[in-house]
């Protein structure tokens, strides 16, 4: 090899040697905005509900919150039962 390829080698490996430690705090910066990115979208995801968020605590206590009562349970509230005989009625040993 000429002197002039040796010299043009040198000087290409020390650029791609200096290039390469130049970029190394941009790549840094560039990992810690990803990261904060994902932290941010992880936060603002909806996560599951689970049991346990249901349950409130009181005194100590758990119990499930109330839920809502059924179609049949809410028209038999408004129904007239007057007169009706009660279920327990229809056990009893004869």
């Amino acid at each position: 090899m000429s002197m002039c390829c040796v010299t043009f080698l040198l000087c290409l490996f020390t650029y791609i040697e200096h290039f390469c430690r130049s970029f190394t705090p941009l790549d840094a910066h560039i990992k810690a905005l990803k990261d904060e990115e994902i932290a941010i979208a992880l936060a603002g995801a909806p996560t599951k509900k689970s049991r346990a968020a249901d349950e409130v605590e009181d005194g100590g206590k758990k119990r499930k919150a109330k839920s809502k009562a059924s179609q049949g349970v809410e028209k038999l509230k408004k129904a007239n039962r007057s007169g009706m005989a009660k279920i327990s009625t229809f056990f009893q040993q004869k």
